[in-house]
């Protein structure tokens, strides 16, 4: 039975003595010889980005991929009733309604005001954007009110 005992105690020293086992590394283990295959990637943003080759969503298609010119200078009139509306968004601060013209001129409806594609106001039309509703209002000076809507067949001429 002493032998046995002393068996016993041994190995409890024997445990007290080893060092605890370390814990577990936090990230995942990964060796020198995975690492070693890695490569550094040689994208760029013209290879990651194609948007640039796509046709601009605003002109109008034309044969053979001629392009149409687009106006630079401001619109000295705009007639709201030729005016489509294409889309609505809306960041932090405020809402935007995107317009075109017949002629490919691209109108913005930010914070009340049309403005054309120089940032230039265009006098005597303001305007009001519903973003729940998809719906966007041009009223020129004399208030003549033109509605319209997203998703609409008829070009939105619908009552309030």
């Amino acid at each position: 039975m002493t032998a046995l005992l002393a068996a016993a105690l041994l190995s409890v020293s024997a445990a007290a003595a080893a060092p605890a086992p370390r814990p577990a590394p936090a990230g995942p283990v990964v060796s020198t010889q995975a690492l070693a295959g890695l490569s550094l990637s040689t994208y760029t943003v013209s290879t990651l980005y194609t948007g640039d080759r796509y046709r601009d969503p605003f002109l109008a298609s034309s044969a053979g991929g001629a392009r149409v010119a687009r106006r630079t200078e401001g619109p000295t009139q705009v007639d709201i009733h030729s005016l489509q509306l294409h889309g609505i968004m809306q960041d932090s601060s405020s809402a935007f309604a995107l317009f075109s013209a017949d002629d490919g001129t691209t109108l913005i409806l930010r914070g009340g005001r049309l403005y054309d594609p120089a940032n230039k106001l265009v006098p005597g039309i303001t305007g009001h954007i519903w973003i729940k509703r998809r719906r966007a209002d041009l009223i020129t000076a004399d208030k003549d009110v033109q509605i319209y809507s997203l998703g609409a067949a008829d070009g939105g001429d619908e009552a309030k």
